[in-house]
């Protein structure tokens, strides 16, 4: 149950970010993540990091926010 919870917060995010502007700019927002979830095949562990879209590619990266490595 939680699982789906999670997911669907990262999919209102990524809906709420693309909905913003029709301008060609990122949008990051610094997200918790309280559990290990999976994310196009690449495990996502407990933690915080940063989700960025880039609406002119509709790319999604996610980074750890404390070594800013994208994970994603």
């Amino acid at each position: 149950m939680k699982r789906n919870s999670i997911v669907t917060l990262g999919l209102l995010l990524c809906l709420s970010l693309t909905g913003v502007t029709a301008s060609a700019k990122v949008r990051s927002r610094t997200v918790p993540v309280t559990q290990d979830i999976s994310v196009g095949g690449t495990l996502i562990k407990s933690g915080i990091y940063l989700f960025s879209f880039d609406d002119k590619t509709n790319e999604l990266t996610i980074a750890d926010n404390s070594k800013r490595d994208v994970v994603i």
